[in-house]
């Protein structure tokens, strides 16, 4: 039984093959593989035996639209769930949706590959606007486009993603000032999604933010609200976001202790991982009212 009042997402990695080769990006597999129909066939028979209820379902990256269509038909027709969630490229849309448009209730859309400025063109689809978000990555070198490029595309809406430090090569992530920044000149646009504004928000109210933290550090360490179940590799990870090596190997068993929320499935989460602490509003937590200090 799930103890906690919350919903499971479990995010589904079908392949490691992308067509895109984005600089931010640390998906980039070194093998590039499609999980084997019989393991999809063994996982569904595993899901077929457990409560699914609670569950929501993801497929992400590599890139959707790089699965085969007989994997696609046997995941779409397995009765897994009523709706599915997809992210993409573009390329499953192109390929996919129309055949699987009656099952999937939400899509995120990364519609530009390395975002520089709102002059970049990027292609738009006839579906309905609750059904799908369009996406690109800020960084600390073009978030300041990022208001420019809302305001010539307020046909559809925007849900931002933003550079996460998860590879040390990388220093452009956002800094405190730089989501204040960005929250003034979004907050009065109807056409950003709601939960990244407060996001934004969360750093002009220092208390609210550090008892959010801890909540959250609570939270991680009690239950698994959106792991990542690679079946290419057959691991299961503890969260879809982080991906920081904390996985075990994908079997029945693992899988039923993982939707029991069985808590001794992973080490225990003493703290907030460091993706939690460092990405989105959450960059810079030791510094942070110092920082506020001098912007506010």
């Amino acid at each position: 039984m799930n103890p906690y009042n919350y919903q499971m997402c479990l995010y589904h990695s079908l392949t490691s093959f992308c067509n895109w080769n984005c600089s931010y990006c640390d998906f980039a597999y070194k093998e590039k593989k499609i999980v084997e129909e019989s393991n999809l066939l063994m996982y569904i028979d595993w899901l077929s035996k457990i409560n699914k209820s609670s569950l929501e379902f993801e497929i992400e990256g590599g890139e959707s639209g790089l699965v085969p269509e007989a994997i696609l038909d046997i995941w779409f027709n397995s009765n897994l769930s009523s709706s599915y969630q997809i992210d993409t490229n573009g390329l499953f849309i192109k390929r996919y949706y129309h055949k699987y448009k009656d099952k999937i209730h939400y899509m995120i859309y990364h519609c530009i590959s390395e975002f520089e400025s709102a002059d970049q063109e990027f292609e738009k689809y006839d579906i309905p606007i609750e059904k799908i978000d369009y996406t690109v990555v800020l960084h600390q070198k073009n978030y300041k486009q990022f208001p420019a490029l809302m305001e010539k595309h307020k046909d559809i809406f925007w849900l931002p993603h933003f550079l996460q430090p998860r590879r040390s090569d990388l220093e452009d992530y956002m800094q405190p000032e730089d989501y204040l920044w960005l929250y003034e000149k979004t907050k009065d646009m109807p056409h950003l999604c709601s939960h990244i504004k407060t996001k934004c928000k969360l750093l002009s109210d220092p208390d609210f933010f550090y008892k959010g933290m801890e909540k959250q550090r609570i939270f991680c360490a009690r239950t698994y609200t959106q792991p990542l179940i690679d079946l290419v590799n057959m691991k299961i990870y503890r969260c879809a976001v982080s991906i920081s090596g904390d996985y075990v190997d994908l079997t029945e068993i693992n899988l039923k202790r993982l939707i029991q929320n069985d808590i001794t499935l992973f080490p225990p989460q003493e703290k907030t991982c460091y993706l939690c602490q460092n990405s989105n509003a959450t960059h810079a937590l030791t510094d942070l009212k110092s920082c506020l200090k001098k912007i506010l």
